[in-house]
């Protein structure tokens, strides 16, 4: 899925009370694919790792270097996201809804 739009469901769906609950929740929806493929991008462009081949639309699996799956795998994870969703309610006294 592609990740602006990650942001742009998060923000609509959350983020409706102000504008700063809309950035927030933005952000918040942009974090998992950012924390993941961001990392890969950022590896490419500091000469850390090979830029993956985009020639034929979507590059191999193989070609995305395996941190990156088990990142992916970590980020969009249920279990991870309850937790920081329970941490955050138990810091702020408060759930921060922009999560969802």
């Amino acid at each position: 899925m592609d990740i602006v739009s990650h942001g742009l469901w998060g923000a609509v769906a959350f983020g409706r009370k102000n504008r700063s609950s809309f950035w927030l929740a933005f952000v918040i929806g942009l974090a998992p694919d950012l924390l993941s493929f961001g990392v890969l991008w950022t590896a490419v462009v500091l000469g850390l790792t090979e830029k993956p081949d985009f020639s034929h639309g979507t590059p191999p699996e193989s070609s995305i270097p395996q941190y990156v799956h088990h990142l992916y795998d970590v980020t969009h994870s249920f279990i991870v996201f309850l937790v920081a969703f329970l941490l955050i309610w138990s810091l702020l006294k408060r759930p921060l809804w922009e999560l969802g």
